[in-house]
């Protein structure tokens, strides 16, 4: 039977997934707008909640870069344009939008929504994709910059570079950029599309300087980097299924596999599986199904394992794989092996031999062994000795399958 045991958080440390962050940049969200400025926005996903006043934001610009809550154009997050929010909680039927302005507290696992300009958000986005998901708070960064912070097509000279941070979480920043955007990625309506458990942390690139690593990036074609090109069809708020489950940890704690992590809430639980490989090259099989974002499972089987969640969107998340062996003790995994076993904790081993069951010996090898030092066997059954460095001997049953 399986047994799973929650766990608390880590007090003192400030995990990567309590981090607020941006999810997408929308550098002209609206074709036929006339006024692109006014219709660039940024989206974020609070993470664990943050006040305003602590929200840093040095947005591209050609002469520049400014704070967001400091200078932003003649005002701080004090405006809010009600004529637009009046207008998407009508579209959705229910007060989902709010302004948000200074000294404002959004709380944890909440979407923000910040334009970079006050008025004539002309025409605005659609908000069809985030009604229903609660409060959406909005802020108004009154940019009266009619040239937009953003460029549709900017060179390599050009990159633009978006930095992000929180007074009270300094290691929440993460600064994005994007250049060498041509042809039909330049159109209206593309956004950068930003991977946070590979964004947060990074400062690379600021003030349109090209960043000297391929962190948290988008380069032409070229969207492996965390930040990635898409589309805002018929002028809408992108949707939010395509929101990562985010790992803070996953490590092997003596004989458990203990992990934390989080996602947008919800049946996020119910697309958490646990994945078990013997060895290396081998297939993946599921071990167990619908386990908490927060949790332990007892180990027993040495070799990797590696958490999977399955996203709204239809691909899939993957956790760092982490390697499980029994402690102290040396130990052949697998068993059944192809190939050969790998042998665990083998600067205990002295001296290993290997043996047909006919009592034929295959094998001896001396000391230093190496975790491949078995590997290579051919297809059979077999007796292997190990005599240990303390004088204890071992003596285990193989099977070396094709």
């Amino acid at each position: 039977m399986i047994r799973l045991i929650l766990v608390g958080l880590l007090w003192g440390v400030f995990l990567p997934a309590q981090c607020p962050y941006v999810r997408y940049i929308l550098f002209d969200a609206c074709p036929g707008g006339g006024n692109e400025g006014n219709d660039e926005h940024l989206i974020f996903w609070s993470g664990s909640g943050f006040n305003t006043d602590q929200l840093r934001i040095g947005f591209p610009n050609s002469a520049t870069t400014v704070w967001c809550n400091s200078g932003c154009g003649t005002n701080t997050l004090s405006q809010c344009n009600t004529t637009l929010i009046n207008s998407w909680n009508t579209t959705c039927g229910s007060t989902v939008f709010q302004c948000a302005g200074a000294n404002t507290n959004i709380p944890a696992n909440s979407w923000v929504i910040l334009f970079t300009g006050y008025s004539n958000a002309s025409p605005p986005p659609s908000p069809t994709n985030f009604c229903g998901l609660g409060t959406v708070y909005v802020l108004f960064a009154n940019n009266t910059n009619t040239g937009g912070r953003y460029l549709n097509n900017p060179t390599n000279a050009e990159n633009r570079a978006t930095r992000v941070a929180f007074t009270s979480m300094p290691a929440c920043s993460m600064t994005v950029n994007y250049r060498n955007i041509t042809g039909s990625a330049a159109q209206d309506g593309n956004y950068l599309l930003i991977d946070p458990s590979v964004c947060i942390g990074k400062t690379e690139g600021q003030n349109n300087v090209t960043p000297s690593t391929s962190a948290c990036y988008y380069a032409g074609s070229n969207g492996e980097n965390g930040v990635s090109l898409g589309n805002s069809s018929n002028c809408a708020l992108p949707p939010v299924s395509v929101l990562p489950i985010l790992w803070a940890y996953v490590r092997v704690e003596g004989n458990w596999l203990t992990w934390q992590a989080t996602g947008v809430g919800g049946d996020e639980e119910a697309r958490l599986t646990l994945w078990y490989r013997p060895e290396e090259g081998g297939a993946w099989g599921q071990l167990a199904e619908r386990l908490p974002l927060i949790g332990q499972y007892p180990l027993s089987l040495p070799g990797a394992y590696q958490l999977r969640a399955q996203l709204r969107g239809g691909g899939e998340s993957y956790s760092p794989s982490v390697l499980y062996l029994p402690a102290g003790q040396p130990i052949l995994y697998p068993n059944p092996a192809a190939g050969g076993p790998y042998l665990a904790y083998p600067e205990a081993v002295a001296q290993a031999e290997v043996y047909t069951l006919h009592g034929q010996l295959v094998k001896s090898l001396p000391a230093p062994l190496h975790r491949e030092s078995l590997r290579g066997l051919a297809p059979g059954l077999y007796v292997v000795r190990l005599f240990l460095h303390e004088g204890a001997l071992l003596s285990v049953r193989l099977w070396v399958t094709e």
